[in-house]
């Protein structure tokens, strides 16, 4: 398995820039996109469609605004979602994460935001918990 690249990018509310992350890299496409600060629903996050892409793993908001994570891939990988349910904490630390599958490698991707005003203690601990 070739992984071309990955993508990690601040999207700063992912909307309507679907259409823009293609364009940006249409004669090399990066295999998985991992992008913090979606600012989506999870009902949002899930309709949410990137061309030649599938949403493997994301992470929403559901108290305060702004913020969260989510993982694109190409569509010809096979991924898990990883349960990070107990190691998040909104504003604090905010991930989501796939296992590749059939990978000669045992191969996570790991998608992490902390908000400005997040506590930066928390966020450390929680990071080596996992």
């Amino acid at each position: 398995m070739y992984i071309n690249a990955f993508v990690i990018y601040n999207i700063r509310g992912l909307g309507n820039k679907t259409d823009e992350l293609i364009i940006n890299w249409v004669k090399d496409p990066p295999h998985i996109l991992c992008l913090s600060e979606h600012r989506l629903s999870i009902e949002v996050t899930q309709s949410i469609i990137v061309d030649n892409y599938n949403l493997g793993a994301y992470y929403y908001r559901k108290f305060t605004k702004c913020g969260g994570v989510c993982i694109f891939l190409d569509k010809s990988y096979q991924f898990i979602n990883v349960n990070l349910n107990s190691h998040r904490k909104e504003q604090d630390i905010e991930m989501c994460a796939i296992r590749l599958v059939h990978s000669p490698l045992n191969f996570c991707v790991l998608s992490i935001y902390r908000s400005l005003t997040g506590n930066f203690d928390t966020f450390i601990k929680k990071l080596e918990e996992y």
